[in-house]
Parts: C-alpha cells; sequence; structure tokens
C-alpha cells in the first residue's frame, strides 16, 4: 500500500511502499491549508483518486489516479463545495460502482456524486442540520439501500436517512447511544447480515454500539470506558473472524486494543505502548507481507509507520481464515543451488486436490524441483502428482489428486504446506528484490491448459483461491548494470535504444475489507478480504 501525508500547510506527499521499506515520494502544494482527505476510485476508471479537504471548508481538491507509470497522480483539481463542509468520507452511496463522497459539517450532510465524466459536480444536500463527526453510507435495515447515518450536532443523537427506490433518501428519525456522539464508525459486529453504529462519545464518557435488527429498531451495548474514542478503527486483529476496536487513548500515549466477542460487545481495552499521544492511525499493508501495518499520527502532527511487536503487544493479525494459495520468502546469493521454499494452501474447505502455478523471472531463479510437503506426509502416495516445469519463461505447475475415490482429504484450516520447491539462483543473477509465486494466465509450454491456480473439495466443487505473491531478494549477485561475467563492455543485459522498458500491469482489486458495506480499492496484490458473519 501507498500512504498520503495531508499536510496542515497545504502539502500532500504521496509515499510509496516495497518489501525492503519506503520507495519513491512524490509531492503536491495546494493552494491553502487542509483539514482533511478521503480515497476512493471517484471515476471508475479502476485507479485510486484522492481528495484533500480545504481548510476553509468551502472546496476540495481531486488529485485523479494516473495512467502514467511515472507519476501516481494528475495534478489537482479545485472543486467548490455548494455547502461548507468540515469532514468528508468516502462511500458507496448508489449502486454504480463508482465511489461517492460525504460531506458534512455546520451546514449540514451532502452526497457528492462520483462519475466517470465529471466527479462531484452533482451535490445533493440531503439534510440541513449540523453534523458533527464523519457521516456514513451503508444498509441498515436489509434492503440492500445505502442508507446515511450522521451525528447531530445539536444533541449528539444519531440522524438515519434511508435511502429509496427513486435514489433519494428519507429521514427515520434518530437514535441514541448510552451517552450522546461525537463520531459513528461502521461494522458488522454481531455476525448478522445488517452492519452496526459503534458509537464515538465525548473525551472520558463511555462508549456503545447500537445493532439493527431490519426494521430500523436498535438494541444497545455498553461498552467498557476507553473501548472507543475519536480515531476508532474496526479490524480484525487477531484473525477470528470478529471485527475489535483499535483507538487513540486519549488521556495517554499510544492505543487501545478492545477484542470483539461477536454480539456487539468487545472486551476490556488492554494498551498498546507508544512514547508519544497518538492522535489518529491508518491501517495498510507497508512491505507486502500480507499483515497490517498501523501509521500513526502524533499529537503533534508527526507521523510513523510500524508493526506493534512489543512485549505487552499482540503482533500484527494473521490472515483470516479464507482461501488461498502464499509461498515463503527466499533470501539467497547469486550462485546457491537448491534453495527451499514452501507452497501453502489455507482452506475452508476439505480438499480432495489442487492445481498451483507459479510465474518467476529465470534470469533470477530457476525451479528445479516441486515435491509434495509434509501437509500430506502422513498421507498414502497421492493418486495423482504432475509436475511441469519450465525455466524458459519461468512458470511451474503442480496437479495434485489426493485420492481416486475422494475417500482422502485434507482437512480445512489454515497454512498447509502442501509443496516443497527447490531453487536454484543463477551464477549471473542481479542483486535486487523480485516477486515471484501463484499468478493465473501462464502456463508450462509442457502442460498449456494447467495455466489457473484451483482447489478441489471432496465433493468435486472447484474453488478460486487468493493468490498471495512472496519476494524473492538476492544478495550477493551482480550489479544491475554490469557485466556478470566480469566483462566491461558487454551488452548482454542491455535493451536497445528504440525499445520500451517492460511494465508491470497493475491490477486494482475491490472489496469490503474492513466489514463496513462499503467497497474499498487497493493496488496492491495481497487483497485481504475479512470476512465478518455470515461470509458478508
Amino acid at each position: 500500500d501507498e500512504w498520503a501525508i495531508v499536510g496542515g500547510d497545504g502539502i500532500v506527499e504521496l509515499q510509496d511502499s516495497s518489501p525492503s521499506g519506503p520507495g519513491n515520494s512524490t509531492s503536491w502544494t495546494l493552494p491553502e491549508p487542509l483539514a482533511g482527505a478521503a480515497v476512493g476510485d471517484f471515476d471508475g476508471d479502476g485507479r485510486v483518486d484522492l481528495v484533500c479537504l480545504g481548510a476553509t471548508a468551502e472546496r476540495i481538491y481531486l488529485l485523479r489516479g494516473s495512467f502514467s507509470i511515472a507519476i501516481p497522480l494528475e495534478d489537482p483539481v479545485l472543486i467548490n463545495l455548494a455547502t461548507p463542509s468540515t469532514r468528508i468520507n468516502a462511500a458507496h452511496v448508489d449502486t454504480d460502482g463508482i465511489t461517492d463522497l460525504l460531506t458534512s459539517g455546520s451546514g449540514g450532510l451532502s452526497v457528492l456524486w462520483g462519475s466517470s465524466s465529471d466527479p462531484f459536480n452533482q451535490q445533493t444536500l440531503v439534510d440541513t442540520g449540523a453534523v458533527l463527526g464523519t457521516a456514513v453510507a451503508t444498509d441498515l435495515d436489509g434492503d440492500d439501500i445505502i442508507d446515511l447515518a450522521a451525528v447531530q450536532q445539536s444533541d449528539g443523537s444519531i440522524l438515519i436517512l434511508t435511502g429509496n427506490d427513486s435514489g433519494g433518501f428519507d429521514s427515520a428519525g434518530t437514535v441514541t447511544g448510552y451517552t450522546p456522539a461525537i463520531d459513528i464508525v461502521v461494522g458488522n459486529l454481531d455476525g448478522d447480515a445488517l452492519r452496526d453504529l459503534l458509537v464515538i462519545p465525548a473525551l472520558n464518557d463511555t462508549p456503545s454500539v447500537l445493532l439493527p435488527d431490519g426494521e430500523l429498531n436498535f438494541s444497545l451495548r455498553i461498552l467498557f470506558d476507553g473501548a472507543a474514542t475519536q480515531g476508532a478503527k474496526l479490524v480484525d486483529w487477531n484473525g477470528d473472524g470478529m471485527l475489535d476496536s483499535l483507538t487513540p487513548d486519549p488521556d495517554g500515549t499510544g492505543l487501545h486494543l478492545s477484542l470483539g466477542l461477536g454480539d456487539g460487545n468487545f472486551e476490556m481495552p488492554v494498551d498498546l505502548d507508544h512514547a508519544e499521544q497518538i492522535r489518529s492511525l491508518s491501517l495498510g499493508d507497508a512491505n507486502g507481507d500480507g499483515a497490517l501495518d498501523i501509521a500513526l499520527e502524533q499529537t503533534g502532527g508527526n507521523w510513523e509507520i510500524q508493526q506493534v511487536e512489543s512485549a505487552n503487544s499482540p503482533p500484527p493479525p494473521p490472515l483470516p481464515p479464507g482461501n488461498r494459495v502464499h509461498v515463503d520468502d527466499i533470501s539467497a546469493d547469486a550462485g546457491d543451488s537448491a534453495v527451499p521454499c514452501s507452497i501453502y494452501v489455507d482452506t475452508l474447505s476439505d480438499l480432495a486436490g489442487w492445481t498451483l502455478v507459479l510465474q518467476y523471472d529465470p534470469q533470477a531463479m530457476q525451479i528445479s524441483a516441486i515435491n509434495t510437503g509434509p501437509a500430506v506426509a502422513s498421507f498414502p502416495p497421492p493418486a495423482f502428482h504432475e509436475v511441469n516445469i519450465d525455466n524458459v519463461n519461468g512458470v511451474a505447475s503442480v496437479g495434485v489428486l489426493l485420492d481416486f475415490f475422494l475417500t482422502v482429504v485434507l482437512p480445512n484450516g489454515l497454512n498447509h504446506e502442501v509443496e516443497q520447491a527447490l531453487v536454484d539462483i543463477p551464477n549471473n543473477a542481479l542483486s535486487g528484490v523480485y516477486t515471484f509465486g501463484p499468478a493465473n494466465g501462464q502456463a508450462p509450454s509442457s502442460s498449456p491448459l494447467q495455466d489457473t491456480n484451483s482447489l478441489a473439495d471432496n465433493f468435486g466443487n472447484s474453488i478460486s483461491p487468493e493468490l498471495i505473491t512472496g519476494t524473492l531478494t538476492i544478495g550477493g549477485g551482480a550489479l544491475p548494470g554490469s557485466d556478470p561475467n566480469g566483462g566491461g563492455d558487454s551488452d548482454e543485459n542491455e535493451t536497445s535504444g528504440d525499445e520500451d522498458p517492460p511494465v508491470e500491469e497493475v491490477t486494482f482489486l475491490r472489496g469490503d475489507v474492513n466489514g463496513d458495506g462499503s467497497l474499498d480499492v487497493t493496488d496492491g496484490s495481497n487483497l485481504q478480504l475479512w470476512l465478518t458473519g455470515g461470509g458478508t
């Protein structure tokens, strides 16, 4: 994931990330101080856009995702707000698949509609009452039409606006938490098909949860003090399938973590220590390892990205249950041979077999063998185990059927080490970091039909898994641009001046990664999709 640092001085910095640490950064200076930001695909082109809110509350600045590989975002476009707003939030308010923008403040609540041709040109004021905090869009009554919720400045109650068939919104009255709210966060907290509201109270008041029943009646859960404060995020921190609350400690330093119980309640918060007081936090995968990292903004405005690994704190969350194929990361030197690399399968179903396809850079690595892994070592020899390796094109596949009669199965679970590959690093491999792992759309030359990763359950159903790549880090190899054979004038590894450099295609994936009912967008290959409740 990339990180956008939006400054009160009007400077926006986009920090790229890589498996080895921060990458390049790009910055823009906007014509006024900034008071907020939101991220989404506001023009429907599959690229992530950034919206910044001016501190005057009168305008926003749209930086569209660029089609050029040289720059990540286009220059900002100024858009005047019809209603002054102090908060913005990206959300899917309709069903066109394009992200919209909720704006709120003393002038009321508005929807700025995303559009493929002219995003935010259409602005709709849906309520004129003054709003505190950030408004949310989600389905609160189970009719598959998006509803809106916002905290009223007058008394801290929560205004509910239900979506109708004509694309408008109707007032459904207000609901109240245990104490007056200053903000709300949405997520599936009790495992049903409806989204719930985490009510953020004023400083030192008691937080609560409102659980809808599908008829816009809400039941109340009173939480421990400190379980949710201003800036709280809902995330499945420990991978148990239930959303937890991660929130700044307003009275001290560090964060509070309250584990969700799956019924709308949370455990008593525990402290995650930090040297400074935290004002806000963001979650993302900064190094591509499949685990969440935390960007912390301190009250003084400084920020950092870190994984919580202290003795008093839990580690970053593991991958939650799911169907996926992933591989070990490898560190090796040029000339190393028979370097082991395990291939893992996570599965929600018992499996009778699988087809795995790996893609890699043949100039950086060669696969010499793929053997059955420890996960199936106690089974009888597989009825079918076919390995095809194409080291010219950098593709290898393995097809497995454990038993012709489907009586032998791999049980559902995580981190099944089903295969072990042996990797050789060529003597002339260049030093650097390479991506490899499961990929669809490529096949070994000897087996052209094996081009898709697939899992087969014991009923004969095919399952398409999530694919998570690994990294190969080569040290002690030839330097890029040098002759790996020692010559000073070889151009064997150079491209001619009239050839375009290779361009890696960027794929944008959509998914509801935080259980709030809205689609989120990532440009990473490691999209993590947490399943909450009944698979919603």
